[in-house]
Order: C-alpha cells, then structure tokens, then sequence
C-alpha cells in the first residue's frame, strides 16, 4: 500500500522553530489550517484501512469460506457498508481540500511570483508553487 499526502515535516520543523515569525501572520493561519486539514485526510483514510482489515478477520480464520456462520457474514457486510460510508465521506472531505490546494494554482500571478517571493520561501511548500494561502 502506497499512501501519499502533504509532507508535515517541514511546517512542524518551521514551527518548532520559530521560522514561522518570518512570514505574514495569514499565509501562516493558511498554511496551519491546510496542514490541519490534511492530518484529518490522512488520519481518516488509515482508520478506513484499519477498519476494513478488521472486518475481514472472520475469512482468515476460517479455513473454508462457506463454512463462515451466517452472524459473520452478516458482521463482515455490514463492516464492509459502513466502511463504504466512511469512503464516501472521505471523499468528499478529499475533494474540498482538493479544491483548496487547485485554487491559487489558477491565479497565474501567484504561480509565477511565489519562487521568486521573499516572504513565501519554499521550506512549507517543499517546492510547490501552488499551496494554498
């Protein structure tokens, strides 16, 4: 399994160490709520593969699936529905922050400004050009 979010290494280390006093007090609200948001993503899609690893526990216990008890069938489908809830509102959770992330992607002035800006330095982006602020 490959899982692939924004890197919080460089923000935590920014903030821990006090680089954060450099830069406008917005861009650094803006910045601590997409990196708060994308702890809420990454946390949730972890618990929705735990949660699914559980729900299949009852088909490596059992030798023979058609042997499985009804009772733990029924459990396994209705693990399996909920985790299909918890996907759906993942994903819609995915796609806001998504749209937060595209949005100054749009505005080609901050695009082509940001590498060259003195207050907006790359150590939060890792490079990016088009985080959102």
């Amino acid at each position: 399994m490959q899982f692939n979010s924004l890197n919080s290494a460089a923000w935590n280390t920014s903030r821990d160490t006090g680089a954060l006093t450099y830069m406008p007090y917005q861009d650094v609200q803006a910045y601590a709520g997409l990196y708060d948001s994308q702890k809420i993503v990454n946390d949730q899609a972890l618990e929705i593969f735990h949660r699914q690893t559980l729900a299949m526990t009852p088909v490596f216990m059992e030798e023979d699936f058609s042997k499985l008890p009804p009772s733990k069938i029924e459990g396994m489908l209705h693990e399996s529905a909920a985790t299909l809830i918890a996907l759906d509102t993942l994903r819609q959770i995915v796609q806001q922050l998504d749209a937060r992330y595209v949005k100054p992607c749009k505005n080609p002035e901050f695009a082509l400004n940001f590498p060259q800006s003195n207050h907006r330095p790359h150590l939060f982006s890792e490079g990016h050009p088009c985080l959102p602020l």
